[in-house]
C-alpha cells in the first residue's frame, strides 16, 4: 500500500518487484503520483518501487509511506466500468475498505500514456 497525503493506494503484490531507497546519482524516475494522476508534490522520491507486467518493468519515484498489507477478499470491490472510465485516477480497478478507510486498488501499468487529469491533494 502507498500513502500519499490523505490518499491510500493498493497495488497487487504481483505487480512489484522490488522497493529500494532511491540513491544520490539515480536518473530522474517517473512519480507515482503522476503515473495515478494526482497532484504531483515537490518533495524528492525517497524510494523506488519497481513495478512488472509480464515481460517489462518500470521504475518509479516514491515519497509517501510504503507498506505491505493483506486485505480480506471481501473488503475488494471492483469499480463499475462507467465509474473507472470517468475517473481521473489511472488504473483504478478496485476500492477496498479497511477500519482505516478506503483504498483504491490500481494497476498503473494498465494506462502507461499519462494524461493531463489531475486530482488536487487533499480532495
Amino acid at each position: 500500500m502507498v500513502t500519499i497525503g490523505a490518499g491510500r493506494f493498493g497495488l497487487e503484490m504481483s505487480r512489484v518487484a522490488t522497493l529500494h531507497p532511491v540513491l544520490d546519482g539515480t536518473a530522474v524516475l517517473p512519480s507515482f503520483e503522476g503515473l495515478v494522476g494526482v497532484a504531483v508534490s515537490d518533495a524528492s522520491p525517497r524510494r523506488c518501487l519497481v513495478l512488472k507486467a509480464g515481460g517489462e518493468r518500470l521504475a518509479i519515484g516514491v515519497d509517501g509511506e510504503v507498506s505491505i498489507a493483506r486485505l480480506p477478499t471481501r473488503s475488494i470491490h471492483p469499480v463499475p466500468p462507467l465509474l473507472a472510465a470517468r475517473t481521473a485516477l489511472r488504473g483504478l480497478k478496485a476500492l477496498a475498505v479497511d477500519p482505516q478507510g478506503v483504498i483504491a486498488i490500481i494497476d498503473p501499468m494498465a494506462d502507461p500514456q499519462p494524461s493531463d487529469s489531475v486530482i488536487p491533494a487533499g480532495q
